[in-house]
């Protein structure tokens, strides 16, 4: 479904059985609870038949979601520094390699906060785009986005709504991200919210009913009803936050927290608050099973 040949599946399985034949050192720790076997490995190469053949992935986006990757894997000044210098490399001569540079240089100046570097940036890897030989909507809409980034990290919610609004009907977990921020930088605190932040608040809610372990999606949902006057609802989404990332204590932390308020006339959702007591109980027991096997291991 992401345009990428179904058969290196079965390949990379091949590639693991081997290797782990020659390395006894127990360097594939992978291979303990999923060992390779003929069946698994047959069963890969038996789906070829079944799925039908998806469009190679776009190598220029491709590229551009590497650039991304590198620049976020390492976010100190001194490597963003460096990052930013791609936007002067002159060694680049694919599309997909200067794209690449620009938008490297534009994530890493937006990072710094150097706008007027960014701005260039991004200037300069739009219009490669409208020079290229074939048309590129995935790396078009990759760029746009990273705009969209740009503003919101300066603060202007304005250009970054505008930027938004061809993704109307983009549905896309990156859109309705950036979709949540910037309307909660258009709703000041104080500020009446309105019909702005509502459809935002229900987007994140139907998200992560689907995927629970999104904690960047819980944080901005918790946000969002911080926002629309919402303490219980938002104490639990920041709970969920923390618990996606591991941070039991912190979970357990702000459910305790969504009681209190609840006791304190907080909040007088009686169907969150149940959520709520139930997700204590269950982080909580599991909190105790996770101290019974280390002191078991000790």
């Amino acid at each position: 479904g992401a345009g990428f040949a179904p058969g290196g599946m079965a390949a990379m399985f091949e590639k693991l059985d081997q290797s782990s034949r020659l390395n006894d050192s127990g360097g594939f720790p992978y291979l303990r609870s999923h060992p390779l076997t003929t069946e698994r490995i047959g069963e890969a190469r038996s789906r070829l038949g079944t799925v039908p053949a998806a469009a190679p992935a776009s190598v220029v986006e491709h590229s551009l979601a590497q650039a991304r990757a590198r620049v976020l894997m390492d976010p100190r000044v001194d490597a963003l520094r460096r990052w930013q210098t791609l936007d002067t490399d002159r060694s680049a001569n694919s599309l997909a390699d200067k794209l690449a540079a620009a938008t490297g240089s534009a994530l890493a100046s937006t990072l710094l906060r150097d706008w007027a570097r960014a701005d260039a940036a991004l200037a300069n890897a739009q219009a490669l785009l409208r020079g290229a030989s074939t048309p590129e909507p995935r790396a078009e809409r990759f760029v746009q986005l990273l705009a969209v980034q740009s503003m919101l990290a300066r603060g202007d919610a304005q250009r970054a709504t505008a930027l938004l609004q061809p993704f109307a009907a983009d549905v896309s977990r990156p859109v309705m991200l950036l979709n949540a921020r910037a309307a909660l930088a258009a709703t000041p605190a104080g500020a009446v919210p309105g019909a702005v932040l509502n459809p935002r608040a229900e987007e994140l809610q139907t998200w992560v009913a689907v995927h629970p372990a999104d904690a960047e999606a819980w944080s901005l949902l918790g946000q969002t009803w911080s926002r629309l006057n919402q303490p219980l609802r938002s104490l639990r989404a920041e709970a969920e936050a923390r618990y996606a990332v591991g941070d039991l204590t912190g979970a357990v932390d702000r459910l305790r927290a969504a009681q209190r308020s609840a006791r304190t006339g907080g909040g007088s959702d009686f169907i969150e608050l149940s959520v709520v007591d139930s997700r204590l109980r269950d982080i909580e027991g599991l909190r105790r099973q996770l101290a019974a096997e280390e002191r078991a291991a000790q």
